[in-house]
């Protein structure tokens, strides 16, 4: 897609000119960006804001699993894209000072839209199978290209059980570096629909690691690759399961040491009472239990999958380097 062209050195480039209209709430109307504190960085699928100093600086980024801003410049100014794009064409022979930075044009098919990160679904899908074998073997199904997806899910069949179903989300993270102290992180799902007709109600939904081969696209096997340690101290039961907005998981420790400085923090969902615990589940003959949710390819932008990263950064020198200064 054409919006691939403000990719990440695109935004490095002109950051300060960025930051420069970020100031101003239209422009952050623009990028759907709903936020009064000073943003600091403004990356393709991230921006930070800083909160403030007491020993150390602090901040916050709030990352997207795919490249949301990137997409919000292309569409919102596609005249003056292509203009720009045709200006350069002339200006990178003959004014270079003058080009906006867009030398090439590159058109990619839609990658689902992940270009760095993926989200979607894995499952194992069979006909009256025992709990150990339904929930333990390999996957056989997987989706990453809905617009909604099940959070978890899980069906019997008239004897045993027919479904169980993984929520897999990664997010590129890649820009905290190595300098950065996590302190905080909230991974936010905005829910679609939820649906129980077992006699069973407490299922509850939580977040838990994922490892699946690939950073964009899921495949069959991933449906093992998540854990069964929560990241979040307080799962979210059936019924506070938001279908209208937002439901946020905050990280405890052990999730936030598995948010990467560097690459690409991998988290997913399951159904955290009966699925990650090896808890077998009354069985009924042929009822379902599942959380609904909005994907990374749901029409529009601020429905997206989400993950807040809260950090300090202790270097007043990297702090300059986050601002642009001296460069």
């Amino acid at each position: 897609m054409h919006y691939l062209a403000f990719n990440k050195a695109w935004f490095e480039k002109h950051q300060n000119k960025l930051l420069w209209f970020l100031k101003y709430s239209f422009f952050r109307k623009i990028l759907q960006i709903q936020t009064d504190k000073p943003i600091v960085k403004i990356e393709p699928n991230a921006y930070t804001v800083y909160l403030g100093k007491d020993e150390v600086y602090h901040f916050q980024t709030d990352f997207r699993t795919h490249w949301k801003y990137s997409k919000r410049l292309y569409y919102a100014f596609k005249p003056l894209w292509w203009t720009m794009h045709i200006w350069d064409l002339f200006a990178d022979v003959y004014v270079p000072k003058l080009s906006f930075g867009f030398d090439t044009l590159t058109a990619y098919p839609d990658p689902h839209p992940e270009t760095t990160t993926v989200d979607g679904i894995v499952y194992r899908d069979v006909v009256n199978e025992s709990w150990a074998t339904i929930r333990g073997a390999t996957g056989n199904g997987f989706t990453d290209d809905s617009t909604t997806h099940n959070a978890c899910r899980i069906q019997s069949g008239t004897s045993s059980f027919n479904n169980i179903t993984r929520y897999i989300c990664l997010f590129d993270t890649s820009t905290l570096t190595s300098n950065a102290s996590i302190t905080a992180a909230t991974l936010s799902l905005r829910g679609s629909s939820k649906f129980n007709d077992w006699s069973i109600s407490d299922w509850t939904l939580n977040i838990f690691t994922s490892n699946p081969a690939s950073n964009t696209g899921l495949s069959n096997s991933d449906f093992t690759t998540l854990g069964t340690t929560p990241q979040c101290d307080t799962a979210i039961t059936y019924s506070s399961w938001l279908t209208s907005g937002y439901n946020d998981f905050s990280l405890n420790s052990t999730g936030l040491g598995n948010i990467s400085k560097t690459g690409v923090s991998k988290f997913g969902t399951r159904e955290s009472t009966y699925d990650a615990p090896n808890s077998t589940p009354t069985h009924a003959s042929s009822k379902t239990a599942e959380f609904g949710l909005r994907s990374a390819d749901y029409t529009g932008t601020s429905d997206d999958p989400k993950l807040v990263v809260t950090y300090t950064l202790a270097s007043p020198i990297r702090l300059l380097t986050l601002l642009g200064v001296g460069k």
